[in-house]
C-alpha cells in the first residue's frame, strides 16, 4: 500500500515509509521521505542499518502511536 501510494504520487513531505527490506528503505530515501525499518522481515538489523533508516523498530507496534 505504501509503495502504491508513492508510485501514484500521493506521498508528501512528512510521510513515513515503513518497510522490512532494503528495497523499502531505499525507496523512501530516494523520495526524500522519512524511513522506518521493521525487523519483521528477512533482512537483518545489520543490513538495514547500512541503509541508514531514520528509525529501526523490532515490530510495527510503534505505528499505533502515530
Amino acid at each position: 500500500a505504501v509503495k502504491a501510494g508513492l508510485i501514484s504520487g500521493f506521498a508528501s513531505a512528512g510521510d513515513l515509509v515503513v518497510g522490512d527490506s532494503g528495497a523499502d528503505i531505499m525507496c523512501g530515501k530516494m523520495l526524500h521521505l522519512e524511513t522506518a525499518a521493521v525487523l519483521s522481515g528477512m533482512s537483518s538489523k545489520e543490513i538495514l542499518k547500512t541503509l541508514s533508516p531514520d528509525v529501526i523498530w523490532s515490530d510495527i507496534r510503534p505505528l499505533l502511536s502515530l
